[in-house]
């Protein structure tokens, strides 16, 4: 237990609890409990504020995911390198299995790069049926709505100032900030997404995650199979061809730097 708090601080005892059980079946939460007080180990709890859901009809609460490729999300989280520059990084949890499909670093993100960057991840995962986001700048361009609304999507934008109507990103920010974000230090935007690689591996493959039972993103997708792909089935087998977007050469510059 103690060498698993080590490696995981940020990890509560029941989540401490479901990795020893992938080591020991059998193991008692009681028992780790009792074991974890006599330690003096301890996670601070966050206070839960509640908070009016709102009548946006794209929130979370009026338009929940309901299977494989039905809802992603997206958004930006923002840090920085040791110089000083800012880092920006773009996330895209999917709402119903948790998995982080996508998670990139760049000094900017001019909503071209946005556009291309969804395009290329929907030629790998399908096209889903929706996706949700806040109101930011690179999310409402023009472009990239008249874009995505082609291939069929329907946009959902939450209300400004509404977060919570976006739980499930919200959510996956909150973990990568608290688990790994606040524990690095980046050389440069190349520098971060090696490690953004590795903590989305982890994401997705080791850490329990409580709202699945404690099951990994993976292992919950893989547990859904075709059962719930419903008519999204043949969306995501579907392929698109990548848009012809020309790339300013200063974007490829900051990658190396």
């Amino acid at each position: 237990m103690l060498v698993l708090v080590g490696k995981f601080p940020r990890f509560g005892y029941r989540r401490i609890t479901a990795l020893l059980r992938r080591e020991v079946s059998g193991q008692n939460r009681k028992c780790i409990y009792r074991l974890w007080r006599e330690e003096g180990l301890k996670v601070p709890v966050r206070r839960k504020r509640l908070k009016n859901k709102g009548h946006c009809s794209s929130s979370i609460a009026n338009q929940p995911s309901e299977h494989i490729n039905h809802i992603w999300t997206w958004d930006f989280v923002s840090s920085s390198t040791r110089s000083g520059k800012e880092l920006r990084w773009l996330v895209r949890p999917h709402s119903s299995t948790r998995e982080c499909l996508h998670l990139e670093a760049r000094r900017s993100w001019p909503a071209t790069d946005v556009l291309e960057s969804v395009m290329s991840l929907m030629s790998v995962r399908g096209i889903p049926l929706c996706l949700r986001s806040d109101n930011g700048p690179e999310f409402v361009a023009t472009h990239l709505r008249d874009s995505l609304t082609s291939l069929g999507l329907n946009l959902l934008y939450v209300e400004p100032g509404s977060p919570w109507q976006n739980g499930s990103i919200e959510s996956f920010n909150a973990c990568f900030r608290d688990e790994w974000l606040n524990e690095q230090s980046f050389h440069g935007v190349t520098h971060a997404n090696t490690g953004g690689s590795q903590f989305l591996d982890y994401y997705n493959n080791t850490r329990p995650h409580s709202s699945l039972n404690y099951e990994t993103p993976r292992e919950y997708a893989e547990r859904l199979g075709d059962s719930n792909l419903s008519d999204s089935k043949t969306r995501q087998e579907r392929t698109i061809k990548q848009p012809s977007l020309h790339l300013k050469g200063d974007n490829y510059e900051e990658l190396s730097n």
